[in-house]
């Protein structure tokens, strides 16, 4: 006579259980199929993993980790953005932006206001010190002297004196 064996929980009929997990000397390749738990994951043998599951993808790197775009690199973060360092650098060869505020602040007569006054701040930025001639290769600018000349015969400043600028 077989016996029947009694399932208690009745979502248990439902769910398909699977997974399948190749171990290497390198590492171990897994992809689990169970139902509601899918995931893929990756796992080098210096502890470096890469999950893919159906809630989050996470990253472990237990030394360095290096990234080389040769184009642009575009992030958009829906939610928050944290990021803890002990020490931090960043070299950027032109200008850095930061804006903070409300979506609508983009659109408003308020960002148009205050990007002209930031482009009369870079332009009094690039100016020279002394109010010499010259031109900015920044903002195309065109500077007269003021408060002093420069040599007649060559156009050189080199020794000479200029007010300075304000």
């Amino acid at each position: 006579m077989a016996t029947e064996n009694v399932i208690n929980n009745p979502n248990e009929i439902n769910n398909y259980r699977n997974k399948v997990v190749w171990n290497h000397t390198a590492g171990a390749l897994t992809f689990n199929n169970s139902t509601g738990r899918e995931y893929i994951h990756i796992a080098h043998k210096s502890g470096s993993n890469l999950t893919f599951g159906n809630q989050v993808t996470s990253e472990f790197n237990p030394n360095n980790r290096q990234t080389l775009t040769n184009g642009d690199t575009f992030q958009t973060t829906k939610g928050n953005h944290n990021i803890m360092d002990e020490q931090m650098e960043q070299r950027v060869f032109g200008d850095v932006t930061i804006l903070t505020g409300t979506p609508n602040l983009y659109s408003s007569s308020f960002m148009t206001s205050y990007m002209q006054e930031q482009a009369t701040l870079a332009a009094h930025k690039a100016s020279p010190e002394l109010k010499q001639p010259g031109f900015s290769n920044v903002t195309g600018s065109v500077y007269k002297a003021v408060g002093g000349q420069p040599d007649p015969v060559t156009g050189s400043t080199q020794g000479k004196s200029f007010s300075k600028n304000e």
